[in-house]
């Protein structure tokens, strides 16, 4: 499909989903008329070539609960979508993102933020996944502004976080002993970073962590608490060294552990 949107598609009053995804829409507007369609909860414009500012009409949509502009260009402010919950802006170069209190999981994979993340994420009190995958983020996650390290309260901070991918950006210092606060978070990916020091001495409930090509080093590896709740701990590629810890023997839920590529006796 290519070129404009027919406006008859107003007329289809019960529409709860819409996909025009993976189309080429030649760079023009978002049709203002999509914000007719006031019982959708999901609308997909994501690898369609829209260009331009996103119709304030789409302020209309109040039951839209899943949004994909994933690839599409301009003025991304997004504003009074009050129920939305899964936003999801990749291959961007993102300008703004209103912010929206309703939110769940905000998805900001592959886009070009370097020492920045919007500094109004820090009051998305709903906000329970985050995905910053390959971005250039150098530095400090606080309030979730990258600046320098990691910072000792981050257990407060993303307190709620049930995932959070910050891979593949250039976040360096050490990993805070607070992250064992973070009693909600199953899944917690910073592989691909700058990360040294010693590993925190617990990770609360996680069953996923991933800190492979960091910089971790020495015998950091036997800080390790409890591991019950782990089923997947990779720590591939940093410059771990010495005995395996005891703490490894208490890893009972595991099912991959990978410890390749370090310096371990």
């Amino acid at each position: 499909m290519s070129g404009h949107i027919d406006p008859a598609l107003v007329e289809l009053k019960h529409l709860f989903f819409v996909s025009l995804s993976q189309n080429d829409f030649c760079y023009n507007p978002i049709p203002e008329f999509l914000g007719s369609l006031t019982e959708l909860k999901t609308l997909d414009l994501s690898h369609a070539r829209f260009e331009g500012k996103i119709p304030p009409q789409l302020g209309n949509l109040t039951k839209l609960q899943h949004f994909d502009l994933s690839e599409d260009y301009g003025d991304l402010s997004v504003d009074n979508l009050s129920s939305l919950q899964l936003l999801k802006l990749n291959y961007l170069n993102l300008s703004k993102v209103a912010c929206i209190g309703s939110l769940k999981h905000l998805d900001l994979e592959w886009n070009d933020l370097q020492q920045w993340v919007p500094y109004y994420l820090a009051n998305l009190e709903n906000l329970r996944e985050l995905d910053l995958f390959t971005n250039k983020l150098n530095g400090n996650l606080s309030k979730l502004h990258f600046f320098g390290h990691i910072p000792a309260n981050i257990g407060q901070i993303m307190f709620d976080l049930w995932y959070f991918d910050a891979s593949n950006n250039n976040i360096t210092g050490n990993i805070p002993s607070s992250i064992g606060n973070l009693k909600g978070m199953f899944a917690l990916d910073l592989s691909g970073n700058e990360l040294s020091g010693n590993t925190p001495p617990s990770f609360s409930n996680m069953a996923f962590l991933n800190l492979n090509d960091n910089e971790l080093f020495g015998s950091s590896l036997s800080s390790l608490g409890a591991l019950e709740g782990l089923d997947v701990l990779e720590l591939a590629n940093n410059r771990l060294s010495g005995e395996l810890p005891q703490a490894l023997k208490n890893g009972s839920s595991l099912t991959t552990l990978d410890l390749s590529y370090n310096e371990f006796a």
